[in-house]
């Protein structure tokens, strides 16, 4: 995001699928370079991957992991460029870091 050229989203599909919908098409739509980071559990946190959509939506949840849209288009309309999808924290930190090993 330090660079004024690049879209940039941060999704978790089983957190909120639209956001994620968005920002796809949004990134697809950038004249521009465009990096989505999505949240991905992990067998080797001790994970069951059968689990993949509640891990991301605790993950949303907590804080843990925020959602945003940073559209650099934005700047040209003079316009906020960052976008917070997330809500604020609705469950205890502590509820998703207890799900996975690495923490």
């Amino acid at each position: 995001m330090d660079y004024p050229n690049v879209y940039v989203a941060h999704v978790a599909y089983a957190g909120k699928d639209i956001q994620t919908l968005n920002a796809f098409l949004e990134a697809e739509a950038h004249d521009g370079p465009s990096l989505i980071i999505a949240y991905s559990p992990c067998i080797a946190h001790g994970v069951d991957l059968s689990n993949n959509h509640r891990q991301q939506n605790l993950a949303v949840k907590s804080g843990h992991w925020p959602l945003f849209r940073f559209d650099p288009n934005k700047l040209k309309q003079g316009k906020n460029p960052m976008h917070l999808d997330s809500a604020e924290p609705s469950i205890p930190y502590r509820d998703f870091v207890m799900t996975e090993n690495a923490f």
